[in-house]
């Protein structure tokens, strides 16, 4: 009975963090560490009802520390598993102003977000930069978790976290 337990915990795991690599093209499941969560909280503060979306929300702790802080606050994320998690964890804690999605980013305007959260590989930064350039409206800021961005002006660094604001382009 025990061996049926591992095997179930072990495969979970394998799917968890390997299915969205294998078939979605996704990255793994690394998440934020709750004290940077705190720290970026703390320069925000209330968020009055502000759009914040994480792209990639993994286990959905920046989406529920958001909520908490009064934003109106949205995950999507490519991982079946983690989208239940998430769904799981928003639910027990009776948070009403968060919501997970199931999906792809890439396939989303992001325009009427406030403020965009993601924290991915510097390779897939670049795409994203291409991409939070085109959608995002003027003013938003934009937050990568432990990767720098190079087309936007640096705000402030909050731990491991780099915070932008995009810029309008002069045409």
């Amino acid at each position: 009975m025990l061996e049926i337990f591992w095997f179930f915990v072990i495969s979970l795991f394998f799917l968890t963090f390997s299915v969205p690599l294998i078939f979605f093209k996704g990255a793994p499941f690394m998440p934020t560490q709750q004290k940077d969560l705190e720290k970026i909280l703390d320069y925000f503060g209330d968020g009055g009802g502000k759009k914040f979306i994480d792209l990639g929300s993994g286990d959905g702790r920046a989406v529920i520390e958001f909520a908490k802080n009064n934003f109106e606050s949205y995950g999507i994320e490519i991982n079946p598993f983690l989208v239940i998690l998430s769904k799981i964890k928003i639910k027990k804690l009776k948070i009403k102003n968060a919501k997970i999605f199931w999906g792809s980013f890439w396939k989303m305007n992001l325009n009427k977000f406030d403020v965009v959260y993601f924290f991915h590989y510097q390779g897939s930064n670049k795409s994203l930069e291409l991409k939070l350039q085109q959608d995002l409206k003027n003013d938003a800021v934009i937050i990568s978790y432990a990767f720098p961005l190079k087309t936007f002006e640096l705000v402030k660094k909050v731990n491991s976290a780099f915070l932008y604001k995009k810029i309008p382009l002069l045409n």
